[in-house]
């Protein structure tokens, strides 16, 4: 047995503060000024992370030099980074290293939910735990019934034969425990809907691709614009884009670097302090990719024939959330420093943030598959485990996913939280199994 154990706490950081806590951080940007100072910076950092602690876990202010070196050793810590120090007192906001502070359920500003009220039990419309007997419609017949609560699974062994997807915002599977309650599936995508080799990507040493070698989930948490893009009775893949003309709020009409939190606006008539915001930008001619990837020529990678030469070939690719902390006649002031340049070049844009389907989750499960050897990379059967789709503030927690081609995807998704999710293959080696982020 093949075991992976991953803690992928993405809210790790302790629960910060709503914006209100950050006035002094931003006292530089309000006098017209592009970037945080950083003792602002500091402060803004030790407020986020050590909320609700006692001020002597609080580190010093950093003095007018420091001088890292690496590793640094911290009691109660692994080896630190020479980017982030101790406590982040060695972290900047135009460095490398991006803010993590915001990352998983709620903007980890919130716990996940606990002790939810449960509102359907699987076996109360015919399921049975005896990993013989189908409940593929048992689930799906739950799912249906299921507004927002929790499904739960008792303990026992129930055997699924095709995708399941929720739709719903507010619905959690809950099962009794990892290891108690246990989700069969004894089919791949490539049983259930066949398999036409038509995946897209780049290799060599392969003519031909799966369809599933990058998704979909078995068990799909979609919205409703993400739920039945294929139609009924197709297989369930991708997600709706939550951006869209729709969604543009305004132009950005400026220039700003990376660390910024000042950005030029066309107009402010839809923008109001607190709200969050997306800001998206593009890539023309390779110049984003270049851009971000510190001037390398990638020039190779931007030919598509019959079309430009967007080297990926979109606008709006890059996409980066964040409350308004103020609002000015013709800028505004961000919560979070920008993790990249911005150019007008790219089209930058606000839009209205579109969380999708919310406040869902998968926790205290097993999710088994039928044990087959591995195809081999890009060549799937589709084993694929769980898939946020068009969703924001859900989680997964709890979990061991066994046997599976790939574990979890997260298409067009944002504040996704995994936490203790292990990963076992039974019965000999699967050399397979990725976590796919494509997030929002």
């Amino acid at each position: 047995m093949r075991v992976c154990t991953i803690f992928v706490l993405a809210a790790f950081l302790s629960a910060g503060s709503s914006s209100t806590h950050f006035q002094d951080v931003f006292e530089a940007s309000e006098a017209g000024q592009s970037s945080i100072n950083s003792e602002a910076l500091y402060k803004r950092i030790k407020r986020r992370i050590f909320l609700g602690q006692a001020p002597a876990l609080l580190p010093p202010p950093p003095s007018q030099a420091v001088v890292s070196t690496y590793p640094i050793m911290v009691p109660g810590f692994a080896f630190t980074s020479s980017l982030w120090g101790a406590h982040g007192e060695l972290w900047e906001p135009t460095g490398r290293l991006l803010d993590y502070s915001y990352a998983g359920y709620m903007a980890n500003e919130a716990p996940i939910p606990i002790n939810q009220t449960i509102a359907a039990d699987v076996v109360q419309f015919g399921a049975v735990g005896d990993g013989v007997t189908d409940c593929t419609q048992a689930f799906k017949a739950a799912i249906a019934a299921v507004s927002s609560g929790v499904i739960y699974v008792p303990p026992g062994t129930y055997l699924i034969t095709t995708q399941l997807t929720i739709s719903n915002s507010g619905v959690v599977l809950r099962g009794a425990g990892a290891g108690v309650s246990t989700i069969y599936i004894n089919n791949s995508l490539t049983d259930v809907f066949g398999q036409l080799w038509s995946g897209h990507g780049k290799d060599t040493n392969i003519s031909a691709q799966s369809d599933w070698k990058d998704g979909p989930g078995m068990i799909r948490f979609a919205g409703p614009g993400s739920a039945d893009l294929a139609g009924v009775g197709h297989v369930q893949i991708g997600a709706q884009d939550p951006i869209s003309n729709a969604t543009l709020l305004t132009a950005i009409t400026g220039h700003a670097l990376r660390g910024s939190v000042k950005v030029m606006v066309a107009s402010t008539k839809a923008l109001k302090p607190n709200q969050w915001v997306t800001i998206t930008i593009g890539d023309v001619n390779g110049t984003l990719v270049k851009d971000l990837y510190n001037n390398v020529n990638v020039t190779n990678m931007c030919k598509v024939t019959g079309q430009p030469a967007y080297c990926i070939n979109d606008l709006r690719v890059m996409r980066f959330h964040s409350r308004i902390y103020a609002v000015h006649t013709n800028y505004i002031v961000l919560e979070r420093p920008l993790p990249f340049n911005i150019s007008l070049e790219w089209v930058p844009e606000v839009h209205a943030f579109v969380p999708g389907i919310q406040q869902c989750g998968i926790e205290a499960l097993t999710i088994q598959f039928q044990w087959k050897q591995y195809a081999g990379h890009l060549l799937e059967d589709g084993f694929n485990g769980i898939e946020f789709a068009g969703a924001a503030n859900c989680w997964a927690r709890d979990l061991i996913i066994s046997n599976s081609d790939n574990h979890l995807f997260m298409w067009l998704s944002s504040f996704i939280t995994v936490n203790n999710v292990t990963v076992t293959s039974l019965l000999g080696s699967r050399k397979g199994g990725c976590f796919y982020l494509t997030l929002s």
